[in-house]
């Protein structure tokens, strides 16, 4: 499958996190697949948002999740943001990869609805392009 083709939702912690945080390893990401659909590219944080609902901000990302190939999640720390678009993305049977360092401790619910789990940027494309195939 051509990489442009593919959507990955770029799924990781938020909440607490700086700007370069959020968005770097999501930019590298675009790079390989510039189809991937960025949470981000909504900034709730600004004052347009002050006003919404969370059911309005989760309904955005759940119709995100309903028009992706493929969650992605940059698995940094614990987030129950994150962990809930792994179930929501998992019980709509969309691959999950997991990508985080050798050494993380995984939750055993992360585990067991994730596709499948690596450890470098360069397995995580391949992984992506594997379970699009």
């Amino acid at each position: 499958m051509n990489n442009d083709r593919v959507k990955v939702y770029l799924s990781g912690p938020m909440d607490h996190c700086t700007d370069e945080e959020k968005k770097a390893w999501r930019n590298l990401v675009k790079e390989y697949f510039p189809g991937s659909i960025d949470p981000t590219r909504h900034n709730y944080e600004n004052p347009d948002y002050a006003g919404k609902l969370h059911h309005e901000i989760v309904e955005l990302d759940k119709r995100d999740i309903r028009n992706c190939d493929v969650l992605l999640v940059r698995y940094l720390r614990p987030s129950a943001g994150t962990c809930m678009e792994i179930i929501y993305a998992w019980t709509l049977g969309k691959p999950v990869v997991i990508w985080c360092e050798k050494d993380t401790i995984l939750s055993p619910w992360v585990s067991y609805h994730s596709t499948s789990i690596v450890h470098s940027f360069d397995d995580m494309i391949q992984k992506i392009m594997e379970v699009m195939e």
